[in-house]
Order: structure tokens, then sequence, then C-alpha cells
């Protein structure tokens, strides 16, 4: 995970770029779906509407012809057509009525009254038995009204036919594809098909009204808006689509508004989430990842004795391994605090270096094992709650934990937490030793073990610097107190002879031994045990 985001960082402006294109490709899909939609509800309106005037036609065709088969004579007389005509006024939808003779055949109209010679009728549509009687419907028929100039949609029922005006629905078909008649589980006959429907559709609507599962949403194999719904109670069946190009052409207008909106949005998401992302590549944004995942590694400095260059001690040090590189400390440690995981930091250190050096080094005469600390975790009760266990895990009394903590950092409620630790075993060192502003008295508060002079005091004394003129003062300042000295940043062996001649009983730098991982540093320290044996035994 720690090695995505830092990827994502190190690659912040790409996929920036990438998350401000898909934003705007989201928005703009977005509003497709919401075109879609739309059109869905304008499909479903305009089907509905045709339903309802096709569902009260019929329903009015099939009443008139139910009455008129049951209670008038098929005879066309004076009285007959009257009733009919009188019928025909009272209806909503209904225009003409004939009566047929026994062979079937048109003999009489209310509007034509008796036919010079009967007429057969066309083949119709849809034949099938309905209501107990044969009924037959034609849709766009030419009719004897008006000279065969108009066309109607007709049924018949028995000895009589209705026939009704087609200009009501004109305006809804205008916005169908199909218009069709069913029987039984036949493919629906088509009366009305509208001029865009493609061979393709044609198959289409044919497929899913065979399947009888008819789509009511959007096709995405087919990419089309498609319906189709079965009228209830009549035999008719409407069916249209929508292609997507289509959809967005009838939505040019607002296509184009949404597309300019889309790409300032994607504009906007790519100013806010680079700088975002570029953070990633930061420690701060990747050290919790980074302490979680165990990257944290334990080095080792050895503590010298000036006098005889015999180790007594080393400085566990810690280094953040990042992938294939180490982090700063000087980078780590303030983001650490900052994000107030230091805890988490130095139990960590803690732990793992008593583990490594109590399974890599040998049995000592007693080795002391300084941990540099935070200064809010100098605390007693969780200190010990954490360390008392695990020396008595590893049993080895051997190694003597010290705690440092820098000179900066104390105050009374320290001072307090120093002397808990003290008295119950722990050494107690001050780092970073004459950077501060301590007296003497504060320091005696204190009481710490050891006094450790800072690098900078020993790094300007060949050049004789007024710094390096005030290590005789800490030396005074040690004895007063009764602390041990151990300088640090000890590069050559000048440095070393005169702080030696000074009085300082400790060193530390890279003279003897830079910080080392666990196995360097053991294999290193047995060979200065060796060392040191041979120098004995020769002596």
């Amino acid at each position: 995970m720690n090695r995505v985001r830092k990827h994502i960082g190190v690659f912040a402006t790409s996929y920036g770029i990438a998350s401000g294109v898909l934003a705007a490709l989201l928005c703009l899909l977005l509003a497709m779906l919401l075109f879609v939609v739309v059109e869905s509800r304008k499909l479903y309106a305009t089907h509905q509407r045709l339903a309802t005037q096709i569902s009260g036609i019929t329903r009015e065709q099939e009443d008139m012809l139910a009455s008129l088969n049951r209670l008038v004579m098929p005879v066309c007389d004076d009285a007959t057509l009257v009733r009919l005509r009188t019928q025909i006024f009272a209806s909503r939808h209904i225009r003409d009525v004939g009566i047929f003779d026994q062979q079937n055949r048109l003999v009489c109209t209310s509007s034509e009254g008796l036919l010079a010679s009967p007429l057969l009728p066309l083949t119709p549509a849809l034949r099938e038995i309905r209501n107990g009687l044969d009924q037959s419907i034609w849709f766009n028929a030419p009719i004897l009204l008006g000279q065969w100039r108009y066309r109607a949609m007709v049924m018949q029922q028995g000895r009589f036919n209705v026939v009704v005006n087609q200009d009501s629905l004109s305006a809804l078909l205008r916005d169908v594809d199909v218009l069709g008649l069913q029987l039984a589980d036949a493919l629906p006959g088509r009366v009305f098909v509208s001029g865009r429907l493609t061979p393709y559709w044609s198959r289409y609507f044919d497929e899913q009204t065979a399947l009888k599962r008819p789509l009511k949403g959007f096709d995405w194999t087919a990419q089309a808006l498609v319906r189709t719904d079965y009228i209830p109670g009549t035999p008719w069946v409407v069916q249209s689509y929508l292609a997507l190009p289509d959809i967005l052409q009838r939505q040019g207008l607002i296509l184009l508004l949404v597309a300019v909106a889309a790409s300032l949005i994607g504009l906007l998401v790519t100013g806010f989430i680079t700088p975002i992302l570029a953070r990633q590549k930061h420690i701060g944004a990747r050290i919790r990842n980074l302490l979680e995942e165990g990257c944290v590694q334990c080095y080792y400095q050895p503590i010298v004795e000036l006098t005889t260059r015999r180790w007594v001690g080393c400085e566990v040090l810690m280094r953040i391994r990042d992938g294939d590189e180490l982090i700063s400390p000087l980078l780590a440690l303030p983001e650490i605090e900052k994000q107030g995981l230091g805890w988490v930091l130095d139990s960590f250190v803690l732990q793992q270096s008593l583990r490594e050096l109590a399974q890599a080094l040998p049995p000592t005469s007693g080795f002391k094992v300084a941990v540099n600390l935070f200064p809010d975790n100098i605390q007693f009760r969780r200190l010990d709650a954490l360390i008392s266990p695990l020396q008595a895990m590893l049993r080895r009394p051997d190694l003597q934990l010290g705690l440092e903590i820098v000179e900066q950092s104390y105050d009374d409620t320290v001072v307090h937490e120093i002397a808990a630790l003290r008295q119950a075993g722990y050494q107690v060192s001050v780092d970073d030793f004459g950077t501060g502003y301590s007296n003497l008295g504060r320091v005696k508060r204190m009481a710490p073990d050891v006094l450790k002079i800072d690098r900078s005091f020993v790094y300007e004394m060949e050049d004789l610097s007024l710094r390096s003129s005030l290590i005789p003062e800490i030396v005074s300042i040690a004895r007063a107190i009764g602390s041990s000295l151990v300088a640090e940043g000890i590069e050559n062996e000048l440095q070393a002879e005169q702080l030696a001649s000074m009085g300082v009983e400790y060193g530390q730098g890279y003279l003897f031994a830079r910080p080392l991982p666990v196995d360097a540093f053991a294999e290193a320290f047995a060979a200065q045990l060796r060392w040191q044996q041979g120098t004995v035994h020769v002596g």
C-alpha cells in the first residue's frame, strides 16, 4: 500500500488529469442516463395515451356491436337506419355502421342506406372468436363512405360492423414505430409501421414479442431505448424504439451545455485532486503506513571507552525503509511527532532492539543499550509495563537499558518520571547536552546517569572555537552531579585523544563504527572482543 501511495504521489499530475477526465466522462454518462430516463418517460406517456385511446375505441366498438347483435334486427329499413344513426350520434368515435347478410356481404350502411349491390369485405388484419362471436378487424381500410376516398378502422361482429375515423390516432401514431394486432401466440399482425423501422428493428421486435418478454427500458446490446406494450383487454400491441444517437440529438442543446459543464468539472477535479495526490510522495502522508507495515529498522552504533577502545554499549538508531530508500530521521521524526505517532515508534524500537541484541550478542559483563525517546513518552508506568515483561522473557540482565532524552525537553514533570525510572533500575541519559539552557541546579535535580556532549562541540575542537572551549565546563558539570560523559560525533584520533585528555570517558562516532544493522554489529562486536582479548593476552 505504501508503495502504491508513493507511486501515486510521483505521478500525481498524470493521475490528477486522469481523475479529471473520468469525472468529466462520469458527468456526461450521468447526463446521458438522465436523457434516457427523460425520453423513456416520454415514450411511456406516448404509449399510455395511445393505449388509452385504443382501449376506449375498442371498448366502444365492442359494446356497440354487442348491443346491435343483441337488440337490433339486421334489416335495412328506415326504422333500423334511424336507430343506427341515433347510436352513432351518441358515440364518441364511431362514424358509420354496416349490416351484413347471411353470406357475410355488406348490404347496408347507416350513411348510404341499402347498397345497390352487396360487397364482400377485404381480408381482415385479425379474425378471432370474441365474446362468442366471430370478430374481424381491419385497419386503414378504404370505406364506402366518401366514395372510397377515406380510410378507417373497422370492426365486425356477427351481422354488423362499426367504422372508426383513424384521425384520432394519427397524431399518436407519429411517435410510435409499430401498431399490431395479436392473435393467440402468433406474432402480431402489423397494421401500422413507421417509415424509420429498419429490418434490424423489425426482426428485433419479432424476437422480443415471440419470446413474450418485451423490453421496457434501455437495451445495452442494441444501444437503444425500446418499449413494447400489450394493451390490456384488447388484441393491440404497441412497439417503439429510440436509438442512443437519436436521444442525444433530441437533447442536443442540453448536451452541449452538459459537455461544457463536464469540462469545467473535470478541470476543477484535476486542480483539486492533483495537490492531494502529490502529497502522497511526501513522508508525512505515508509515515503512519510505514510504521504500521514494519518498515522501521534498528541500527546500532557502538559507545567506546576512549582510553581502552573497548565497546561498552551502543546507541540504537532508527531508520525507516521506504522501498529501496532509507528515510533520514531528520525528515521522519518531525512528522512522527506532528502526527502523534511517537509512542508507536518508541515502543517498536525498544522491543525490536532488545530482541535483536539478545539474540545476536554473546553474554557480556554488562552492555549498555541507549534508546532515544520522545519527551511525551518519558512515563514510568507506561515504559515499565512495556519493558519489564520483555526483559523477563529475554533473560538477558547483562543488557542494561538506558533511556535518552534531549536536554530541551525536560520539565518538572519529566524530572519526577526520570526519578521513578532510575529507581526501577533504568539508566537515564541527557542527549545533545550543551545545546539547551540548563543550569547546574536543574541538571542536579534530574541527576542523569550520563551526559552526552553534542557533536557540534566535538566538530569544532580542531578550530579552537568558542563552542569547543566549553567542553571543560561540561566536564565540570558532569563531575559535580556524578554523571558519566559520552562525546558524540568523533571522527578522528585527534578528537578522541583531546576528549580523553579533558576527562571524557566514552565516545561515539564514525572513528569507531558507523551505525550498523544487527548482524553486522554483532560481527563487529565479536571482532572487537577478539581484538581486546588478544591485546590483554599480549599485555
